[in-house]
């Protein structure tokens, strides 16, 4: 291969540092302007979150605590979004970047402000040739549009041929990059889930499916 390109979410870090670190962000707010313990407002959202899902955690919070003009829904929002998240690489994503000696891409769905502040968490600036938020380039460029894909194989000066892409969801991940002639590696590890996010499309699977990053790494150099 002559370049490598990733997923973020799931793939190199695991999704529920952050929803956990965002909702540590809103209740350390909501403390010090409302009162109660941040610590149980935490525990709150991240129990709405696994009982009724994504999209209703601040309203229904907002809702049975009364907070009237003290707080608005839309600052609970804002503040999730743009924190400054707490996040660590999977030992396994961390060990095969550390690998790999061709030029790395990256290519992520989800609000820009939110995947770039994550990025700089992780400290992947500096190791990644190039970094495609799709939110950046509208919402038709979500995968599994191949928009992001293009986009980051030419500024990585690749063809799709001669690169691979990492992800892990089988229902956007895949199809396409592998549309555009790439190779498709899916890690399926066995992860904490539940945490409110679905994908529909298609299932498409990949060339290689491991469950550990580290398996791949024969089939990527």
């Amino acid at each position: 291969m002559h370049a490598v390109i990733f997923d973020l979410d799931q793939t190199l870090y695991p999704e529920a540092d952050f929803v956990r670190s965002g909702f540590r962000a809103v209740a350390a707010h909501l403390a010090e302007r409302c009162g109660g313990q941040a610590s149980a407002l935490a525990e709150e959202m991240e129990s709405i979150l696994w009982q009724e899902g994504r999209g209703s955690v601040f309203d229904l919070l907002y809702s049975r605590h009364g907070w009237g003009a003290r707080v608005a829904p839309e600052t609970l929002l804002h503040l999730y979004r743009t924190h400054v998240p707490e996040l660590r690489l999977h030992a396994d994503a961390a060990d095969l970047l550390g690998h790999l000696r061709v030029p790395l891409g990256l290519v992520t769905d989800g609000h820009p402000t939110t995947q770039h502040r994550k990025i700089a968490a992780l400290g992947l600036e500096s190791r990644f040739a190039a970094i495609v938020c799709t939110g950046d380039l509208g919402v038709h460029a979500a995968k599994p549009a191949a928009t992001g894909f293009r986009v980051c194989l030419e500024r990585l000066g690749v063809d799709p041929e001669q690169a691979a892409y990492v992800g892990d969801d089988a229902a956007k991940d895949f199809s396409g990059p592998r549309a555009l002639g790439m190779r498709t590696v899916r890690v399926a590890r066995t992860i904490e889930t539940g945490f409110g996010w679905f994908t529909a499309g298609e299932t498409t699977e990949a060339d290689l499916v491991v469950e550990d990053l580290r398996e791949a790494k024969e089939f990527l150099t």
